[in-house]
């Protein structure tokens, strides 16, 4: 199993954390990212190229999803206390992705593998940073 397919599945974990917590908008974002990203990086529409773009758009738009909702309730959670997981994650996140696109390292690394290696950084410290936003969310509600 490629290793993007495997870290794909971490995304579960966030729709279950926030089914228990009845935040429904942000559990089916994730439910969403999950299956998005289970096509794209399982290659399930390789062979058909237009489709594979779509699904690659529909999962970059799905991203995009989370983290405005993400930020929305991390915005809602930020009383009198911060917490700065989801900050140090978010910029891991960037310079992993966006700083590794303008650098051609990273995810974009000429060695695929180690590419990947990175990507699969990004979906897990990703996924935790939601979860300490969720986690931090449900005390307030």
């Amino acid at each position: 199993m490629k290793v993007l397919t495997l870290s794909s599945t971490i995304f579960f974990t966030n729709f279950l954390h926030n089914t228990f917590y009845r935040e429904w908008i942000y559990a089916w974002i994730f439910l969403l990212l999950t299956t998005t990203s289970l096509f794209v990086h399982y290659g399930l529409f390789e062979n058909d190229k237009e489709i594979h773009n779509q699904m690659v758009y529909l999962d970059k738009s799905v991203i995009a999803s989370i983290f405005f909702y993400g930020l929305y309730l991390y915005w809602k959670s930020l009383s009198k206390k911060s917490y700065y997981f989801p900050l140090i994650s978010i910029s891991i996140v960037i310079w992993f992705y966006i700083g590794g696109y303008f650098l051609n390292k990273y995810c974009f690394d000429s060695d695929k593998e180690w590419g990947d290696m990175y990507h699969a950084t990004i979906h897990i410290v990703g996924s935790l940073g939601h979860h300490s936003i969720m986690n931090e969310y449900s005390k307030i509600t």
